[in-house]
């Protein structure tokens, strides 16, 4: 078997996903390749954080998953994080929204790049991987009232992005509905995801569910305001003229 190394740790963090734990001897065996590379794949990862070493293999970062449906959720989130990967190089400012699929993007970053973000978990992980390198930028924490999801809210924040224009952002969405496009369950999530795309170039929207029925409360913003929309599903039949006529580039990362 051929595989370029990217493809090859690809590979090793599907059958990790699936399995919770992986051991180098059946890495050799399946990847066809040498110990001494299988090693050099799992050290990559473990800098990534995306699994941990252990003796004779690599289990989750974390430990493996509770249940199939948070494991599943977790699996979108990484391949919808490691398909977009490639986009973060191009931009100097950038805002990271929470939500899994953004936490997962953080081992990409590399450079010098400022980031901006209003979640405390990003931000952590950020120190982490400026500790570590490659990433060595700026890390910028907005001010706020901290809520239930580990983000600060409220109008200091919204203040601070007054200030701001982003090259790109990449935001996670609690749904999408035809009509309204981007919603959410929660109006300080919004307003901020609002005001975060009024002020940015590039919008990379994440929606890390294939469930595109039901009411949210709050409208976000139309989908033709992103640049890409990365969904582990495509979008329901019914949904191709409007999104045909706005332009929106969908991409289903399965």
């Amino acid at each position: 078997m051929s595989l370029l190394g990217e493809e090859r740790k690809s590979r090793i963090m599907e059958w990790l996903e699936e399995e919770g734990k992986v051991m180098t001897k059946d890495l050799i065996e399946r990847l066809d390749v040498s110990g001494e590379t299988v090693r050099r794949y799992l050290e990559e990862l473990e800098r990534e954080r995306q699994l941990k070493r252990v003796y004779g293999g690599a289990i989750y970062q974390g430990g493996k998953r509770e249940t199939p449906i948070s494991r599943r959720t977790d699996q979108l989130s990484r391949r919808l994080a490691r398909y977009a990967k490639g986009w973060l190089s191009d931009y100097s400012c950038i805002f990271l929204g929470r939500g899994e699929p953004v936490e997962h993007l953080l081992p990409y970053l590399t450079g010098n790049a400022t980031i901006v973000t209003n979640s405390l978990i990003v931000a952590s992980h950020l120190e982490q991987c400026r500790k570590m390198g490659p990433f060595t930028g700026e890390i910028r924490l907005l001010g706020g009232t901290v809520d239930a999801y580990g983000q600060t809210v409220g109008v200091e924040v919204l203040q601070a992005l007054d200030a701001y224009a982003f090259d790109a952002c990449f935001l996670s969405f609690d749904g999408a509905e035809i009509e309204r496009g981007f919603v959410s369950d929660d109006i300080e999530s919004s307003l901020i995801q609002k005001a975060v795309i009024s002020c940015t170039k590039d919008v990379y929207a994440f929606l890390a569910n294939d469930e595109f029925q039901g009411n949210r409360k709050y409208k976000v913003a139309e989908f033709r305001r992103a640049k890409i929309v990365l969904s582990p599903a495509s979008y329901p039949p019914s949904w191709e003229m409007k999104l045909f006529n706005e332009r929106v580039n969908w991409m289903v990362v399965s």
